[in-house]
C-alpha cells in the first residue's frame, strides 16, 4: 500500500520523517519531500506549507507524479 502524508508545517514533517525513518526525496513543486518503507507500506511525506489550497496542490502534484 502507498501512503501519502501531507504535512503543513516543518515540525510535523520533521516528526514524520524521524518517527518513520524516511529519507529525503526530490522536492515536489518546491516542497520538501521524504520517502521510505514502514512494514509493507511505501510512505511518502510532503511539507506543503499552511493553507488548504497548498495542501490540496501538494497532494495533487505528489499523487500524479512518479514520486509517489
Amino acid at each position: 500500500m502507498k501512503v501519502l502524508l501531507i504535512c503543513p508545517l516543518p515540525p510535523e514533517f520533521n516528526a514524520c520523517r524521524e518517527t518513520l525513518g524516511l529519507r529525503d526525496s526530490r522536492p515536489v513543486s518546491g516542497c520538501r519531500a521524504a520517502r521510505g518503507t514502514t512494514g509493507k507500506n511505501d510512505v511518502f511525506a510532503v511539507e506543503s506549507g499552511p493553507a488548504k489550497a497548498r495542501a490540496a496542490a501538494a497532494w495533487c502534484k505528489a499523487a500524479s507524479s512518479r514520486n509517489c
